[in-house]
């Protein structure tokens, strides 16, 4: 530990003189430590961490008031984060994340902010579950190398000198696979948040709705339809053990699109999940009409926050129709979208194409992660 605050007192002395020699206008660097537990969220995880945890993390920060979607959303902050991450524990061992980040101001007076950031992307972890050599019925938590990482950091920000910042606040972060592999219960890190870092005109991050609505920026608010197909694959059992079972969805939306800033939908999902398929065999039941026992039909509906290239969607389903290894009514899904083609002029009917992963979640259990192409036909 005594190394790892040196190692944080050095970045912090280097930031100054790296910052100001390197970085270009309204970029920053930043620094972060969390100190924390793990969460155990659910009886079914076998083992409880030996001690606290923490995670250092290092923050590359982009502020553009120029760009149109940023003035609508209060001009929030952008980033790529790099985490380290030890959980003192010799089951759990340590993690290496990486992902981007998107910074809102709640509240601000001054040059004091209440702010809220998030994030998501990838993590390696050093230690996960494993069926050879030796099986391992300790650690539960997860079972792959390469995850899925989570970020959550809700807290306080003093402007210094204008450039120079301080954050302090709680964090929830989160790993897991979303079911491609077993055992999947996922990694939970909850701790106090401390911060700091460099950002030119870290004053100016105002909220510039007001300036953005007078200009000549035109908003489409129409109607339009949406198509949507993913795939994915996902191991059955609660340890893993069989086969990559393919799982294939498409959707089908009526979407409504508001100010060139949420674009509304709602629509009927059509879902053939290959682990209910592999328990229908595996039990002898209903064997000769997989396809149809295996299926489940949902009413879904939600928002997708656009955000130039890309789409935040967050989406809820009623099962309509579903059979086996269900135990509730509704699912939910969330991921990211890219637009590759949104301003292009030379390929206009393309524009509205995206693709990106989902995450579908039934009463907080990961059950797979989709990777989706999608197209809104609008007017």
């Amino acid at each position: 530990m005594r190394r790892n605050i040196c190692f944080v007192a050095f970045l912090l002395l280097a930031f100054k003189s790296l910052a100001q020699i390197t970085l270009p206008q309204k970029t920053g660097l930043g620094i972060g430590i969390t100190y924390g537990n793990i969460l155990i969220h659910t009886p079914k995880l076998n083992y409880k961490p030996s001690g606290n945890s923490y995670n250092i993390e290092c923050n590359y920060v982009v502020q553009n008031s120029n760009k149109a979607w940023r003035n609508m959303y209060g001009n929030p902050v952008t980033g790529i984060s790099a985490t380290f991450i030890n959980y003192q524990d010799s089951i759990l061992g340590k993690a290496f994340t990486l992902m981007p980040t998107l910074q809102f101001n709640i509240y601000k007076i001054k040059t004091t902010s209440l702010f809220m950031r998030v994030g998501a992307g990838l993590s390696i972890n050093s230690k996960f579950w494993h069926r050879q050599p030796y099986a391992d019925t300790i650690n539960n938590y997860i079972s792959s190398r390469a995850n899925m990482y989570a970020s959550v950091l809700v807290g306080a920000e003093k402007i210094i000198n204008k450039k120079y910042f301080l954050q302090a606040g709680y964090t929830l972060s989160h790993i897991s696979n979303g079911g491609t592999k077993k055992p999947n219960l996922g990694i939970n890190l909850v701790g106090a948040y401390l911060g700091f870092g460099y950002r030119p005109n870290s004053n100016n991050a105002s909220n510039n709705l007001k300036q953005f609505k007078t200009s000549n920026t035109k908003f489409k608010t129409n109607l339009g339809l949406g198509l949507r197909f993913g795939a994915s694959t996902a191991e059955y059992g609660k340890y893993g053990g069989s086969a990559q079972l393919p799982i294939y969805t498409s959707t089908i939306m009526a979407t409504y699109n508001v100010r060139n800033k949420h674009n509304l939908f709602i629509g009927l999902d059509y879902e053939y999940n290959g682990k209910t398929a592999f328990f229908l065999r595996a039990n002898s039941i209903n064997k000769n009409n997989l396809i149809s026992e295996a299926a489940y039909v949902s009413l879904v509906f939600g928002n997708e926050f656009k955000m130039g290239h890309f789409g935040i969607p967050l989406q809820m389903g009623v099962y309509l129709r579903k059979k086996h290894l269900m135990n509730n009514n509704m699912s939910q899904k969330f991921g990211l979208f890219y637009y590759p083609l949104l301003s292009s002029k030379k390929f206009r009917a393309l524009q509205n194409i995206y693709l990106g992963p989902l995450l579908k979640v039934n009463k907080f259990n990961a059950d797979f992660i989709e990777l989706t192409l999608g197209y809104n036909f609008k007017k």
